[in-house]
């Protein structure tokens, strides 16, 4: 059991790529190769050797290797930097690696260096979403480059017209990047994004709620409450949701239905922001308190 523990944290962490490890349907054929690797080894020394001694000498020595080699390995775990460093190295040509490791030397303010690995990702990958959303988001935080960002921009732009865009691999990037644009003011932007993610997750009520926002900051309230709507649906019991579908339901004047939400947005016991955000709508519009 000690050499399969051993055995199975060097695989994982050492031999495989994150890629594969990534792949959770290959934890499994991993540690059953961990297994087979100790098992094979056991059998190997019971059947060619019999001399006690060496067979205990060399169980030392292997739980000596193993051991330190684990706990070598751990020393690389000690923070998010240290570990893509160290990873980098054994897989220098991993795409996931070479992200992560840019976008955590941003993380960790050293931009110079997160920045230029960011530019040759961009280079080396000219059809990866991911990567140019990332790097989108360099240029326009940390070097608030704007004429830059709008390049990068309309790139994105341009790979998903192109039919670049996948699903699986680049719909958390696109999201990211809606939510900051709709932060920002840029709330067409935004809506062209999020109904690019609502082609494949019309489930997915995060979505139809920054569609909500994204019309409130137009001034759209009847497609706000269309969005919120859609929101509410899928969970009905969240604060958020609640709150704004209440609130642009007040301002379109339906005030009974309007305040029935806040009423139950003011009960949430979680969300206490909320909670006074509907409290306070609640007795400015509806004339009533909340008890």
């Amino acid at each position: 059991m000690i050499f399969w523990y051993l055995a199975g944290h060097l695989i994982e962490s050492t031999i495989l790529p994150l890629e594969i490890i990534f792949e959770h349907r290959m934890y499994l054929p991993s540690v059953a190769l961990a297994l087979g690797t100790v098992l094979i080894g056991f059998d190997f020394l019971s059947a060619y050797i019999d001399n006690q001694k060496l067979i205990l000498l060399i169980f030392v020595i292997s739980l000596m290797i193993t051991g330190g080699a684990t706990y070598t390995r751990n020393l690389d775990f000690k923070d998010a930097l240290t570990f893509y460093r160290a990873e980098i190295k054994k897989f220098p040509s991993s795409r996931r690696l070479r992200m992560d490791l840019a976008v955590t030397l941003n993380r960790a303010g050293e931009y110079a260096e997160g920045g230029k690995r960011l530019a040759k990702l961009a280079e080396d990958y000219p059809n990866d979403i991911a990567i140019r959303q990332n790097w989108y988001n360099f240029v326009v935080i940390i070097e608030k480059n704007l004429q830059k960002s709008e390049l990068i921009y309309q790139d994105i732009i341009r790979l998903i017209r192109q039919g670049h865009y996948d699903k699986n691999r680049d719909a958390e990037s696109l999201r990211k990047l809606a939510m900051y644009l709709r932060e920002n003011g840029e709330f067409e932007r935004a809506l062209f994004l999020l109904d690019c993610l609502l082609k494949d997750y019309r489930i997915h009520d995060s979505l139809w709620f920054q569609k909500g926002l994204c019309y409130v900051g137009l001034n759209d309230w009847d497609l706000a409450a269309e969005m919120f709507f859609q929101a509410w649906k899928i969970r009905p019991d969240d604060p958020a949701i609640l709150y704004w579908y209440g609130k642009v339901l007040v301002h379109l004047g339906e005030l009974d239905k309007g305040c029935q939400f806040l009423k139950k947005a003011a009960r949430n016991p979680i969300d206490k922001e909320g909670v006074v955000l509907s409290q306070d709508l609640l007795k400015e519009a509806c004339n009533k308190r909340f008890e």
